[in-house]
């Protein structure tokens, strides 16, 4: 981080740095889940106070890298699994533990009629280029991104999305798709997490659920 101390001495960085960032007022207020022998607290601690900075300095060698881990990560510009914090991983590999939803799947033999629908809505818009390829994609959710005018309208009318029911997101395959999986997810406990990449998709999950 620009404008810190450091010198190479991973206990003197490591306090130095964490004074640097904020006043110690503020820094009163930042707080973990551990306490300093490494074991889960019951209550946040605070362990950026300068008293608690200055313990950790002289004790550094006796308290267990759990309780460091827990207070380094947080201002840590970048982490990732191969993060290492004296010899032990910094944050678990998530990716590693995904679970594919064969659920999601959709085979393309199914939907062969609701491709010719799509084409012949992409063809009767106009669009060319980039924009055909990703509006027709956000058209194969709904035909309202045509019929409504999303293109033009979402901007301007903040009701865009009233009168749009669970009926309408499961007019297609796709959504059929994501309305089975939430369901399914929600039955079995779970609070599922949505990450789309167009505005569009974002919204219309946000109606789903």
């Amino acid at each position: 981080m620009s404008g810190t101390p450091f010198k190479g001495d991973l206990r003197f960085d490591v306090v130095e740095t964490i004074k640097s960032l904020a006043p110690a007022g503020r820094r009163g207020t930042w707080t973990v889940n551990v306490t300093p022998d490494g074991q889960n607290a019951q209550v946040p601690v605070n362990a950026y106070t300068d008293e608690a900075l200055r313990n950790l300095y002289v004790d550094w060698d006796r308290i267990p890298s759990e309780y460091k881990s827990q207070v380094f990560l947080p201002i840590m510009l970048r982490r990732t699994p191969q993060t290492s914090i004296e010899g032990k991983p910094g944050i678990s590999d998530y990716l590693a533990l995904l679970v594919e939803m064969k659920e999601g799947n959709i085979d393309i033999s199914t939907i062969r009629n609701e491709m010719v629908v799509h084409e012949n809505m992409v063809r009767e818009a106009g669009w060319e280029g980039i924009t055909k390829y990703v509006n027709g994609r956000l058209l194969s959710y709904s035909f309202h991104f045509v019929t409504w005018r999303w293109e033009t309208l979402r901007r301007r009318n903040p009701s865009w999305w009233d009168g749009f029911f669970l009926s309408d997101a499961q007019e297609f395959e796709r959504g059929q798709r994501l309305v089975k999986v939430l369901c399914m997810l929600k039955e079995r406990g779970y609070r599922p997490m949505v990450f789309a990449l167009y505005v569009f998709q974002q919204q219309f999950a946000a109606k789903v659920t």
